[in-house]
């Protein structure tokens, strides 16, 4: 089934919808509420934040993603109508036949520098400099992602900060206890109780939210990754077999 322009960005539109959902359905309930009060350490905050900024830079990438991905299907369209026509490269621009000339995006700058490898290459090509060519462009396209799985990863890594500084003020609670009377010990509970508080929810928070970011930017790797698929295909199967050394 042919896919629809943009269905990446549609498809995190989808994703962050029903994120969003959840969260007012949570929000409803009180849980919000019951996790900035019980957590002493305000990491849960920290971790709340973390989660906004990766969703914005989700929502930028997932729209540039798209945006390549559209101008890479009408660029495969228009090589598929001139597809035995000869290429050649004019002013680092690609043409196809006399006066076609490929629209600009990632896949044509991948495109020209494939034929542009080729050209300068020997009679026999070399199939690791094209497979080189394409991690090049592979990592170009998610190198900014590296941010976001940062993100998730300090997301984690709050959680469990969160969990050990919930059972430091457990264990601090019984510390300054020196006399272990009834009214000590109530007291000595309620504290320990606002220490797991602490442990769980955060541990929770991070747990929770750091799986939600990471399914995001695994849409966006996806993505990224039918980008390259589709500029090699095209490159190994309609374009280097029509390639001219120069303009007819």
């Amino acid at each position: 089934m042919k896919k629809t322009d943009h269905h990446l960005f549609l498809s995190w539109l989808i994703l962050t919808g029903v994120i969003v959902s959840c969260i007012i359905i949570v929000w409803d309930q009180g849980l919000f509420h019951a996790l900035f009060s019980s957590d002493k350490s305000k990491i849960s905050i920290a971790i709340c934040l973390i989660y906004a900024l990766g969703t914005l830079h989700c929502a930028i990438r997932s729209w540039q993603i798209s945006k390549q991905l559209v101008l890479a299907d009408r660029a495969a369209l228009l090589i598929q109508r001139y597809k035995k026509s000869p290429v050649y490269l004019d002013d680092s621009r690609l043409r196809i036949g006399t006066q076609t000339s490929i629209p600009s995006s990632i896949m044509t700058d991948f495109l020209v520098d494939t034929v542009k490898a080729s050209t300068a290459s020997d009679e026999n090509r070399d199939e690791n400099r094209s497979s080189a060519l394409a991690d090049i462009y592979s990592d170009k396209l998610k190198s900014s992602h590296d941010y976001g799985w940062f993100f998730v990863d300090a997301m984690i890594k709050l959680g469990l900060l969160g969990t050990i500084v919930g059972f430091i003020f457990m264990l601090g609670s019984v510390a300054d206890s020196s006399n272990l009377d009834l009214n000590a010990m109530q007291k000595v509970m309620q504290q320990m109780s606002s220490g797991m508080g602490t442990a769980l929810y955060t541990t929770l928070a991070g747990l929770i939210g750091s799986l939600l970011l990471a399914l995001q930017y695994q849409l966006l790797d996806r993505g990224a990754d039918d980008l390259m698929h589709k500029a090699v295909h095209t490159a190994e199967v309609d374009i280097l077999p029509n390639v001219v050394s120069n303009q007819a």
